[in-house]
């Protein structure tokens, strides 16, 4: 038998059709890959900051008072939940002319019923913006630590969220900072290390005046994630327009709110960070043009 080997050229020409070949494969390969992207973008929405889309996380919204929900679950909340919430402002009181005192009360009595149904070793966060009232400083950590102090938990954290720029004189009374402070309802074992959420963090696009931060969320949620890949649900009893139920989906976790409010439970099921940006920036350029 006589075999004919191929000349230089040719396995040349050979080896320059299967680069092409591997090149289309390659490229076939990737905007497969885009498309999936664009799809799942399309489904959830896309955040154009980070890059991430809305992964989908299951999403439940209540309206109920927040309080009347929590006494009416028999278990409590549920478990391998994480609570995010940032309790109602004396503000948001005053349409019924409770006195200040009353409100401090209502506070109090709302973190130690949230403590009180949490599970064991369940994070509890309350992320709250001091006030002014008449000449008084009204500092809301310490009434929501007078109110835990009442259950079975223990502090674990006591971040500052800050807006605004440093060392600048004051003008206003509105404080510039929000406390965010992390309690453990009866810890099952000891945390062996700090909890590496920055002591001073950033908090980035604020959709409504009185809504959380959505990059603070986001590094709470990124920490819990990582430390506590036993969490599924992210609870907020005090939800309003929904941006921790927002982010809590971005970040693959399943959400659970409430409102009394009819009109924020309504956007609360469906708002998602990509959304709530794309709307402020129209917004802007409404102004703009104004």
């Amino acid at each position: 038998v006589c075999v004919t080997m191929p000349t230089w050229t040719e396995v040349g020409q050979l080896l320059g059709a299967a680069c092409i070949l591997y090149t289309l494969a390659e490229r076939g390969s990737q905007d497969a890959r885009a498309a999936a992207k664009a799809k799942k973008r399309k489904a959830f929405g896309h955040d154009p900051e980070t890059g991430e889309a809305d992964i989908g996380g299951a999403r439940t919204v209540e309206c109920a008072d927040a309080l009347e929900w929590l006494k009416g679950s028999p278990d409590g909340l549920p478990p391998n939940c994480v609570v995010i919430t940032s309790m109602p402002d004396f503000s948001e009181f005053q349409a019924e002319n409770w006195p200040l005192d009353r409100w401090k009360d209502w506070f109090r009595g709302a973190a130690e019923e949230l403590m009180r149904q949490a599970q064991p070793g369940t994070l509890v966060f309350f992320y709250q913006t001091d006030i002014f009232h008449e000449g008084e400083h009204i500092s809301k950590f310490l009434l929501v630590h007078e109110g835990v102090s009442r259950s079975d938990c223990v502090l674990r954290g006591h971040k500052v969220v800050h807006f605004g720029a440093t060392d600048n004189k004051r003008t206003t009374t509105a404080s510039n900072f929000t406390h965010l402070s992390i309690y453990e309802k009866c810890p099952v074992l000891p945390m062996e290390k700090a909890c590496t959420v920055p002591d001073l963090l950033k908090r980035g696009d604020q959709f409504w005046k009185r809504g959380m931060g959505v990059h603070a969320i986001r590094k709470v949620l990124s920490w819990i994630r990582e430390e506590r890949p036993g969490v599924t649900t992210v609870v907020d009893p005090f939800c309003g327009l929904g941006t921790s139920l927002a982010v809590a989906n971005m970040l693959g976790f399943d959400a659970i709110g409430v409102d009394h409010s009819g009109r924020l439970v309504r956007k609360a099921k469906t708002v998602t960070v990509a959304g709530m940006r794309l709307a402020a920036q129209k917004g802007r350029a409404e102004e703009d043009r104004a």
